[in-house]
């Protein structure tokens, strides 16, 4: 195998890892913005915003009841960016975000 078909390949196994695994993709590939280091730094769930991940993935509809500073409004947005980032064109995600 060529490095060229080699490389395509390492990318669509990547993009199958991600695709399949959220909190991968969150972890690996998206950054937040953290005042008390004063920057970017990489995007590192909790437990519970783990679970939070594992619940949207597998529940239709999701409640929220959660404590201020918990950071479900960013592990959120970063799920519904992972998400609809790596729809399937022919099944788009929808997101509806009541308040």
């Amino acid at each position: 195998m060529s490095n060229i078909q080699q490389n395509k390949t390492q990318k669509l196994l990547e993009l199958a890892k991600c695709i399949k695994d959220p909190i991968y993709t969150i972890e690996n590939y998206l950054v937040t913005l953290d005042q008390t280091q004063k920057g970017f730094v990489s995007f590192k769930l909790f437990p519970k915003q783990k679970e939070l991940v594992k619940a949207y993935k597998k529940e239709q509809f999701n409640i929220v009841m959660k404590p201020r500073q918990a950071g479900v409004s960013t592990t959120t947005a970063a799920y519904i960016a992972v998400m609809t980032a790596l729809a399937d064109p022919q099944s788009p995600q929808r997101v509806l975000i009541l308040e």
